[in-house]
């Protein structure tokens, strides 16, 4: 939705692979060895996406795909 709003041009994907407990109100624990995985929305690799990896990557770790649609698909299955 935001993208045909805004452009696809002005957004990044991603999809969440983690799990999580809340231990207390505003205190999580990561039970997974899970990721994130971010990139185009119309696919192919960018500098941003590889900076925003960077960025995320201080608090999670952080995969960049070429294919995100693909990887759309393949977790609908």
């Amino acid at each position: 939705m935001l993208a045909s709003q805004l452009g696809e041009r002005c957004m990044l994907g991603g999809l969440s692979n983690l799990t999580a407990t809340m231990l207390r109100p505003g205190v999580y624990e990561q039970t997974n060895a899970g990721y994130l995985l971010i990139g185009e929305l119309g696919g192919g690799e960018s500098d941003r996406s590889e900076r925003v990896r960077q960025w995320l990557s201080r608090a999670v770790d952080v995969k960049v795909t070429p294919n995100l649609q693909g990887a759309v698909w393949s977790k609908q299955s």
